[in-house]
């Protein structure tokens, strides 16, 4: 499963882009060479009956040769050297009439565009691959008349649905894709398909699967699915005639050393494995796989890997260790006994060796992903070597506490060069870690501080201060959870935290709190007080606040909860909870039907000194629409509020997941509060306020009025 590398060179006479052949294929698309992906079954060679993709089409190989594509109107047509044309492969589809309502579109079965129906049994015979995402009975008549021994089908998303469709019982090659989770509970459909070579289910996402349905397949390539409950595991090693296995990202696969029986394997990938439980991995157990004299490479990168082939392997080329964790002996003894392999050990040893061939370092802002190069600025270009060599020497990672994926595309961005050629392009990931775009790294690298304090005030004395500050943040937020944490720790009984550094599972964790905090409004109590434990935006969950949100507080019979807020002192940390559980979440059926209750904490929430957190009460009271909650409103349009002070160690807030409500206030943020009430009296259309709500809202600004004319439109 690899890329294929593409050189494109210059004829100097006839100015033609030349496309390097490899493993004897040459692929071009629309005149232009073609760098497609590929499913490999043997790693030795690209060969017949290997899978290739063409804008996102996959197809079968035939023999060597070159292969010129077009695609026209969702068909990929091949170009032979004489001249002709003829349709390779296409895609079955849907289409929903445009010309409805939205409400309507969808309600019924999508139109279906077939190509398969216009094409003679010649030009069926001629496809070699087939994606469907619409099945119907002409399909399957269809399907049955294609070379099945030469064509790859796929079938995806609504083809797919509860069930595999009756596919040709000849297929050979056949990939499934289900779009998201795959509810099938019937795999009897696999039963038929008893000369499937190749076989690609890491797209599907069943909640069960059977491995029964797939014995005695003359499997070759097998890529396994991302099942949460298989069954008959045994079965995958019955595949005597499989060359490669693809098991990436799946956590049932124990320790691994079944693996040894697939006598044929030539390439194993089992990278990003991690246990499906919250309890620790089970390390694969590589030794096990020496006696595979055919095996040529292992890839098994952010994997936990306990052991590894201490014997000669005389085929192995490669293997990939990187985020392992194999024991470093076993590395060594693997590497003596294979000198012909290349092993990869190290992410800072491959970024290194590539950044010593540059003599030219060019960095702009933008990332590695979603460019937008009209907007791009250089920062730096520069072929001074020593300014090279020691740039490069600072991109060193803690291989430890590296390999997560960040979510954005990183800014800015390192590119080196050796003359006009690029070796390498690094993203630069708020001033803390590094993306090798175009390297081989299981995931992101975090720098060593030394690292990244150089990298930022480098870019820094380069005009370019966005990393610094957002290292900073970083570091602020990171101060801001210890603090948070150790408030926490602070708050729970010496028992209760022993039983949750112990805890393997959400269960396990609830446990302890139940064992060691047995009254229920105790309970409850301590829950409010860790839920508000700072002067923090409610909008903000981190740490355990998502779970005292989704199980704990909500575990608490309502009655019960609802006499502790009632009983909480004003001002204290329970209050604070309190506050935060009944405005914050909109739990306001707690207390709304005792008036005095509700304008009690209400009144507190007011006087939080994080706005969002103000604006939050003042929605919820819009909403509860309660006398009380209408006559607070009113008192906060005449009065204003009259907020805490933030606590200066508490200005900066850790980092987390960040809530939008859909019912907040949406006025800048620099208006005052007295008009964010004003606001949702006008929403309640409250007639006493009337002539008020008018006067605050004509002496706002006009991005302000523009807002509130907006939420009034909303509301009509």
């Amino acid at each position: 499963m690899r890329l294929i590398p593409l050189i494109i060179g210059c004829l100097s006479l006839l100015s033609q882009v030349r496309a390097q052949t490899v493993d004897g294929y040459t692929f071009l698309l629309d005149g232009k060479p073609e760098d497609p992906y590929w499913l490999q079954v043997d790693s030795a060679a690209l060969s017949a009956g290997d899978v290739i993709f063409i804008r996102d089409i996959p197809l079968c190989l035939d023999e060597p040769g070159i292969y010129r594509f077009e695609v026209k109107d969702g068909l990929v047509h091949r170009i032979f050297g004489d001249g002709r044309s003829v349709v390779v492969a296409c895609e079955v589809n849907g289409k929903y009439d445009e010309s409805l309502p939205e409400e309507k579109r969808y309600n019924g079965n999508p139109l279906i565009i077939n190509p398969l129906s216009g094409m003679s049994d010649a030009a069926l015979k001629s496809l070699r691959g087939v994606s469907i995402d619409v099945w119907s009975k002409d399909v399957a008549k269809q399907l049955e008349k294609l070379d099945l021994e030469h064509v790859c089908i796929r079938v995806q998303a609504w083809a797919l649905h509860d069930c595999l469709p009756p596919l040709p019982k000849g297929v050979r090659t056949l990939i499934l894709h289900s779009g998201g989770g795959w509810s099938c509970k019937d795999m009897s459909g696999f039963r038929r398909l008893q000369h499937l070579r190749l076989l690609e289910l890491k797209d599907t996402m069943p909640g069960k699967f059977d491995f029964e349905v797939l014995r005695g397949m003359p499997l070759e390539y097998l890529s396994l699915p991302w099942a949460h409950e298989p069954s008959h595991l045994e079965v995958l090693g019955s595949f005597d005639k499989l060359k490669t296995l693809a098991a990436n990202h799946c956590s049932f696969l124990g320790d691994g050393r079944w693996i040894a029986q697939l006598t044929n394997l030539r390439t194993l990938y089992a990278s990003h494995v991690r246990s499906a439980s919250d309890g620790d991995p089970v390390a694969l157990d590589l030794a096990a796989l020496s006696g595979l004299q055919k095996l040529r490479e292992i890839h098994v990168q952010s994997t936990p890997v306990k052991s590894l082939p201490s014997t000669p392997m005389p085929a192995l080329t490669r293997v990939s260790l990187l985020l392992s964790n194999a024991p470093t002996e076993d590395i060594d003894a693997l590497a003596r006994a294979n000198p012909q392999a290349v092993i990869s050990r190290s992410m800072n040893a491959q970024l290194s060796a590539q950044l010593a061939k540059a003599d030219r370092i060019l960095v702009r802002t933008g990332g590695v992903c979603h460019r937008r190069a009209e907007r791009e600025k250089v920062i730096v270009e520069s072929r001074d070597a020593a300014v090279i060599a020691e740039l490069a020497e600072h991109f060193t990672i803690n291989e430890d506490s590296s390999g997560g994926h960040c979510m954005c595309c990183g800014n800015p961005t390192f590119e080196f060069y050796q003359g006009d050629k690029q070796v390498a392009m690094v993203a630069f990931h708020h001033g803390q870690s590094i993306r090798w775009a175009d390297g081989t790294w299981p995931g992101d690298g975090i720098l060593k501080e030394q690292s990244s304090t150089y990298l930022v005030e480098w870019l820094a004395k380069n005009n370019y201060t966005g990393s610094r500050e957002e290292l900073f943040e970083g570091r602020r937020q990171a101060a801001a959870q210890r603090r948070r944490d150790s408030r926490i720790s602070s708050l729970l009984p010496a028992a209760v935290s022993e039983g949750l550094s112990t805890a393997e599972s959400l269960d396990q964790a609830t446990a302890a709190f139940e064992k060691h905090v047995p009254d229920v409004k105790s309970r409850a109590s301590l829950y409010l007080r860790l839920f508000g434990c700072e002067d923090s935006t409610w909008a903000l969950s981190t740490g355990m606040d998502g779970t005292l949100q989704e199980t704990w507080l909500p575990g608490i019979p309502k009655e019960t909860l609802q006499a502790v807020i009632l009983a909480a002192s004003i001002p204290s940390e329970e209050s604070m909870g309190a506050a935060r559980w009944v405005f914050g979440l909109n739990h306001t059926d707690l207390i709304k039907q005792d008036g005095a209750a509700l304008t009690k904490l209400a009144r507190f929430a007011l006087t939080h000194p994080r706005q969002s957190n103000r604006w939050r009460t003042l929605a919820v009271l819009r909403d509860t629409g309660t006398p009380e909650a209408v006559s607070l409103l009113r008192q906060v349009m005449r009065q204003g509020t009259q907020p805490r002070e933030l606590e200066k160690d508490q200005i900066f807030e850790p980092g987390g997941q960040m809530t939008l409500y859909p019912n907040n206030i949406s006025l800048p943020y620099e208006t005052s509060d007295t008009a964010a009430a004003a606001l949702c009296l006008a929403l309640l259309g409250d007639a006493e306020t009337k002539a008020e709500v008018e006067k605050v809202r004509t002496s706002l600004p006009e991005a302000a009025r523009k807002k509130w004319a907006e939420a009034i439109s909303r509301k009509k």
